[in-house]
């Protein structure tokens, strides 16, 4: 079935080039992933870059338009979009530039589909009860994703793509705590109901800019959930792996750097993420300098 409506703001979008669109639309919303990506392996960089890209176009859908019908409306576009890139009859830029790593690097399709499921899932988003709901969350919005970076960038042993879903899992914990005040001002949150009870901590708790002693201690068990999912995926990731995984060790370290950045300025509204541009460059080489330092042969 044709569909006739893309759901991107771009114009002609169908007719661009996919490497120049995917690019430009990190270089916009996610500049620090456009930036580490630069530091990937040039042949597999554009399928990469078309994943990340792909997974902001599903945020877009969910977070730009006011009426959450159209969002549906959207999601369900991407959704059969996505149906499209397994079978090689993409449409769109993103998906065009996707669709070849699919059988190249053994890409699930249903995990492909789990990418929009769970930006689905964030329209009926009503909170998280339990660890269990927070590690599920962060599986969607996170580890996953990661995980099928890590295909792609390509990798000798399994345990690799372990240490890839921790990683990712550690980024949207560390993003679920940078924005926790700006989360609840705006009626959400992502931290765990039991824990929030336990602490005795209300949403109008989390909205406030001052820090109770109560919040604080919320926000310091969040920041020891996230350093250990980064401990542990730099446990279980090879030596042999981690020069080709060099364009996610980049983005994990920016992560780490925002979560420690956190946890010094005590967790205030507005910390930002401590990364200004040379910083973020800086950081950006130091890791790929040493990444490269344990290289091994490339992985077919």
């Amino acid at each position: 079935m044709t569909r006739a409506v893309l759901p991107s703001p771009a114009t002609n979008a169908a007719s661009m080039n996919s490497e120049e669109y995917c690019e430009n639309l990190l270089q916009q919303y996610e500049p620090e992933t456009r930036l580490a990506l630069l530091f990937a392996d040039t042949a597999r960089r554009p399928y990469a870059t078309a994943l990340f890209a792909l997974n902001r176009e599903l945020c877009r859908t969910v977070t730009e338009p006011s009426d959450a019908g159209v969002a549906r409306a959207r999601l369900q576009w991407w959704t059969d979009e996505l149906r499209d890139c397994v079978t090689g009859q993409a449409s769109h830029p993103v998906t065009r530039g996707l669709s070849p790593a699919v059988e190249r690097f053994g890409l699930a399709p249903e995990s492909l589909l789990e990418l929009a499921a769970g930006a689905e899932a964030e329209l009926e988003h009503a909170g998280l009860e339990s660890r269990g709901d927070l590690d599920e969350h962060c599986y969607r919005n996170g580890g996953l994703l990661w995980l099928m970076a890590a295909q792609i960038f390509g990798y000798r042993e399994r345990r690799t793509l372990q240490a890839a879903q921790n990683l990712g899992n550690g980024g949207r914990l560390v993003e679920i705590l940078r924005d926790a005040t700006v989360d609840a001002a705006r009626g959400r949150s992502y931290l765990p109901g039991e824990l929030l009870r336990r602490q005795e901590v209300s949403a109008d708790d989390l909205s406030r800019p001052e820090r109770s002693d109560s919040v604080a201690e919320v926000l310091r068990e969040m920041h020891g959930l996230a350093r250990e999912r980064f401990r542990r995926a730099h446990e279980l990731l090879p030596a042999g792996d981690r020069a080709a995984q060099r364009g996610l060790l980049i983005l994990a370290a920016f992560r780490e750097h925002t979560l420690e950045h956190l946890a010094r300025s005590g967790f205030p509204l507005d910390a930002g993420d401590g990364l200004g541009p040379g910083r973020r460059l800086w950081i950006a080489w130091r890791t790929a300098r040493r990444a490269a330092r344990r290289r091994a042969p490339r992985p077919d």
